[in-house]
């Protein structure tokens, strides 16, 4: 009986299997396909923006390619307007343009190269089309800002900055000129103080740069001035950011009135000589109130009153190691005269040198009068107090401040701690003015 293959142990020999010679060509044609593919639409797309020129020898009609064509032509263009050859390259950007419009009609940025080369009303219609298709075209944005803003249309230039700088918050310092002119406008003050409203995402940051910006230092106030009792008013940064400008101009008087027009009632029921003085307010850091500096190992904050009351104390606790310059500070505005500053304080300083508290005028080095140092054990409540006369001359503001009256490294070795509180300026009994032939009398 004959055996099969699998019986006889030995394996089977099967003929080779032939593809049908149609398979093998429709393989060979998307071979060439998926080539054709990769050349002409895969490999310009990747080489669109980069190097559009060797992209259009691949794919002429890519759009892609043709807009990043007419914007390589357009930023030489912007050279080249004076030369004569401006004209003819103007055409240049155009065709490119207009055929990367051709091959897609939704090509905001070429709707914008067109409008980037054509005369202020065609290039309007290109613009306004470039924008229709998107709003992310911030070139676009910009030059119809720019362009309402030339016409008077104040509500419309607010519109446009307001999508600008929501899209692109860097163009922010291009836009400022313009938002800081309508400010100043009559006709225009009503759409910033609408946009300031509406507390947009870029309005801090605008807030902070307006001093710079505005050609009347009061045009900062006006601004905000309405959004002191707003539900999220100007952040303490901006309201710092102007009163310093002020001060560095030496506007020091209005610079006063601008951070008193921003206390709350009670603040300025309680605002005396010197500002906070029981520390009941937690420091806003502004140049008229309490400004914290602290030092390396030392720990500056303003505590409950162990007395209550509603009021703070100013803790001051030093760690171990040397401390660096520290303290606390405030600028405060007297008429000239005499005053007296007092206070209490209590705790333990070990070290060479003490706190001190001390008054100048701004500017000065000259100091106008001095505490006694803290230095050593005050177990309770210890009173200081000390007097000082501001000139009438050269000095529109003073400075309150308290420090380490360390003169050398050795005497920034401190320990300890102490509470200030219940600090005050009281004017001193000033001499009335006498009459013709009468001595001076105390009021």
């Amino acid at each position: 009986m004959q055996r099969n293959a699998f019986e006889s142990g030995k394996s089977a020999e099967f003929p080779p299997a032939r593809r049908p010679r149609g398979a093998l060509v429709g393989l060979w044609l998307l071979g060439l396909l998926l080539v054709w593919r990769i050349a002409t639409v895969s490999l310009p797309a990747s080489f669109a923006t980069q190097a559009p020129s060797f992209a259009l020898t691949l794919a002429p009609g890519d759009p892609a390619a043709l807009t990043a064509s007419a914007q390589q032509k357009l930023e030489t263009f912007a050279e080249a307007r004076a030369h004569t050859a401006a004209a003819r390259q103007a055409e240049e950007i155009v065709v490119f343009a207009r055929r990367a419009v051709a091959a897609s009609p939704l090509d905001a940025e070429a709707f914008r190269i067109l409008g980037a080369v054509s005369p202020p009303a065609r290039a309007r219609e290109f613009m306004r089309a470039s924008l229709l298709r998107s709003t992310h075209q911030a070139d676009a944005l910009f030059w119809l800002m720019r362009d309402s803003f030339a016409a008077g249309q104040y509500a419309e230039t607010g519109r446009l900055a307001n999508i600008l700088l929501s899209v692109q918050p860097q163009a922010l310092p291009a836009v400022i000129p313009f938002l800081a002119q309508m400010a100043e406008k009559p006709e225009a003050m009503g759409e910033i103080d609408r946009l300031m409203a509406s507390r947009p995402r870029w309005r801090d940051a605008f807030l902070n740069e307006l001093p710079l910006a505005a050609h009347d230092a009061r045009t900062p106030l006006r601004v905000m001035s309405p959004l002191k009792d707003a539900p999220v008013p100007p952040k303490a940064e901006s309201l710092a950011r102007y009163l310093k400008f002020l001060l560095e101009h030496r506007l020091y008087a209005f610079a006063y009135d601008v951070w008193r027009s921003f206390l709350s009632g009670q603040q300025l029921e309680k605002t005396g000589l010197l500002f906070n003085g029981d520390f009941a307010w937690p420091p806003s850091g502004l140049p008229f109130d309490w400004e914290i500096a602290r030092g390396e190992s030392t720990a500056i904050e303003i505590l409950p009153h162990p007395d209550g009351g509603g009021r703070g104390a100013l803790s001051i606790v030093y760690g171990a190691g040397r401390t660096t310059p520290h303290g606390a500070s405030q600028l405060v505005r007297l008429a000239p005269g005499s005053y007296r500053l007092k206070g209490r304080y209590r705790g333990e300083l070990i070290g060479r040198r003490g706190l001190r508290w001390q008054v100048s005028c701004i500017g000065a080095a000259d100091v106008l009068g001095e505490s006694e140092m803290a230095l050593g054990v005050a177990r309770e409540w210890k009173d200081f107090a000390f007097e000082f006369t501001t000139p009438s001359e050269n000095c529109p503001l003073q400075q309150v401040t308290l420090g380490l009256a360390a003169r050398s490294p050795s005497e920034w070795l401190v320990s300890g701690s102490l509470l200030y509180a219940d600090l005050a300026i009281e004017p001193l009994k000033q001499p009335v003015a006498a009459r013709d032939g009468e001595p001076a009398r105390a009021k």
